[in-house]
């Protein structure tokens, strides 16, 4: 099933590929090795919201649910 948003379509692979997408931003935001200079305000609260986000495998059922 296709959800409309804005004149489009959202298809679960593709709200999937996002959600893992951010979580990687946020995995690399939050790594000092990555990124150096970032300040550390900014990687304790990059930190603390990748732990609300689903890992790849915990994704797939419930994006699966969701849009069936």
């Amino acid at each position: 099933m296709l959800y409309p948003v804005r004149g489009r379509s959202l298809k679960p692979d593709r709200v999937a590929n996002a959600v893992c997408g951010a979580r990687e931003v946020l995995r690399r935001i939050s790594s000092p090795t990555e990124t150096p200079r970032l300040p550390l305000t900014l990687r304790r609260e990059a930190q603390a919201l990748l732990r609300f986000f689903p890992v790849k495998a915990e994704l797939h059922p419930v994006m699966t649910s969701a849009f069936m």
